[in-house]
């Protein structure tokens, strides 16, 4: 139940904070090239259903690959998403966030380590410092992982959560 307040105290701040910054008004979906259309295909087909495709701020990101996983039992499509025009070496690359969805439930050990609640939290993993955001709404499962740089910060990881929310 605290959770569920957290979440839902989470969800009022990031409407409101997007209705009062200076971000631009919508989140625009990403485009898709002929790889990650066809990419797109073929995880949606092992999920099982029609995912929704992420939006940024920002008109110099891209989805660079789409591909799925599973959470326990549950397959999972993940979203990864560049800056425009970054190597596609995941190693090279200078990757911005990862969204994910699933009908599974993602159990609370697969929060990253040293998250405490279901609120933006930063943790450091090999070296960068990662936000991670997750909620539910009609039975998937959203999970937004962001690298936070001084240009793609918690505010701005805080309300792309808030428009994928909004635009659900």
């Amino acid at each position: 139940m605290i959770r569920k307040l957290r979440l839902v105290g989470l969800l009022l701040i990031a409407a409101l904070s997007l209705a009062c910054n200076t971000q631009p008004a919508t989140c625009d979906e990403l485009p898709l090239t002929s790889d990650t259309t066809e990419q797109l295909a073929a995880a949606s087909t092992a999920v099982g259903f029609a995912p929704q495709l992420p939006c940024v701020y920002r008109n110099d990101l891209e989805v660079a690959r789409i591909f799925d996983d599973s959470v326990g039992s549950a397959p999972r499509i993940n979203f990864l998403v560049l800056r425009r025009g970054e190597r596609r070496d995941l190693r090279d690359g200078e990757r911005i966030f990862i969204f994910s969805q699933t009908r599974g439930e993602v159990p609370f050990h697969a929060i990253p380590r040293s998250t405490h609640n279901i609120a933006i939290t930063a943790t450091t993993v090999a070296g960068d410092t990662i936000a991670y955001l997750r909620w539910r709404t009609d039975g998937i499962t959203h999970e937004l992982a962001a690298i936070l740089t001084h240009w793609f910060d918690e505010l701005t990881a805080l309300h792309t959560a808030a428009a994928l929310i909004a635009t659900r």
